[in-house]
């Protein structure tokens, strides 16, 4: 049997055994055990210790479908506890199907998110590239809806910085540096800053490395 350690998507330094994400990177063996433990803690024969639930439930969205995504956002309705909620809303976005992930997008702004934790389900979706571009389009069509919610608090700081998280396009660079001049986002200038100057970085480092990677991957 697959261990606590094993499912856990997070380092222990109390845990020799570790081994990271093998649940959501598809390890056959893993995922069977995070699918046979997440089956039992929804029918409520053994309920999920608190420290495995979040690496449980990533890799059943994951490698899941609909019906496991259905399943996650009824226990979130039903769900009283604002921690576990909270928890559950931050990981819907690892499901892979690109519907799904616009599903949840919307969800971050319904009435059933608080508007503190609106932004962890958002940044949910940011796993994979489409997700990213999806976030970034997502936040220019709704920027205004955005600004009224976040725009007096952190929240629009912590949401520019996980739009421009991981960019690594020049072109995606300048569209959001000309979307951020041409909209109003005063209490996330240094976040919008420090954003740009990380995806300029990105981008230098591609130009004169990615050659190299991508060679070395191919050859492995």
């Amino acid at each position: 049997m697959i261990g606590p350690a094993i499912l856990s998507s997070y380092n222990s330094d109390n845990d020799p055994e570790y081994e990271p994400e093998l649940g959501s990177a598809g390890d056959e063996g893993t995922k069977a055990e995070a699918f046979r433990r997440f089956e039992e803690h929804c029918n409520g024969t053994q309920i999920l210790p608190g420290d495995i639930r979040t690496p449980v439930y990533v890799t059943v969205l994951t490698h899941g479908d609909k019906q496991i995504f259905d399943r996650m956002m009824k226990q979130y309705d039903e769900e009283d506890l604002v921690d576990e909620k909270t928890r559950i809303g931050h990981i819907l976005g690892a499901v892979q199907d690109n519907d799904l992930k616009a599903q949840v997008l919307e969800f971050a702004l319904s009435d059933k998110v608080r508007n503190m934790d609106s932004v962890g389900v958002l940044a949910g979706v940011t796993g994979s590239l489409e997700g990213r571009q999806m976030l970034w389009k997502f936040v220019q069509d709704n920027w205004t809806e955005l600004y009224r919610r976040y725009g007096t608090s952190t929240l629009l700081f912590r949401l520019v910085q996980v739009v421009t998280d991981g960019v690594a396009s020049a072109k995606t660079a300048e569209e959001m540096k000309e979307f951020f001049i041409t909209h109003e986002a005063k209490s996330a200038e240094r976040a919008i800053k420090q954003g740009l100057e990380n995806i300029a970085s990105n981008v230098a480092f591609l130009e004169k490395q990615g050659a190299g990677i991508l060679k070395f991957l191919d050859q492995q």
